[in-house]
């Protein structure tokens, strides 16, 4: 699992996430490169993520740190609700979790 962490961060770090750190944070909690992950890698990378966490943990960080931003993340969150979470009517589940700001 350790071995699968790391390399998600380095993923991570070479697509421009974490580039005020001077090389790969290990130390940062799992929700916070759960959420880095989401917002910097490619799709087809995205299932690395379920090789250490369930697809119900990452949802809920989706949740909690991408959805609930509002319009600043509305595309992100419009792909990641249809191609990784399967969610058949995105518009409506955003909305009910968006935050506006």
């Amino acid at each position: 699992m350790k071995e699968k962490r790391h390399i998600i961060l380095e993923k991570i770090k070479a697509n421009g996430g974490f580039w005020s750190y001077q090389g790969i944070p290990e130390s940062l909690d799992d929700d916070a490169v759960i959420e880095a992950a989401l917002v910097h890698l490619d799709l087809e990378d995205l299932p690395l993520l379920l090789g250490i966490w369930s697809k119900a943990h990452i949802k809920r960080v989706w949740k909690n740190r991408l959805v609930s931003q509002g319009k600043r993340m509305n595309v992100l969150n419009y792909i990641l609700a249809v191609k990784l979470f399967g969610i058949n009517n995105p518009d409506k589940y955003i909305s009910r979790y968006a935050h506006v700001y």
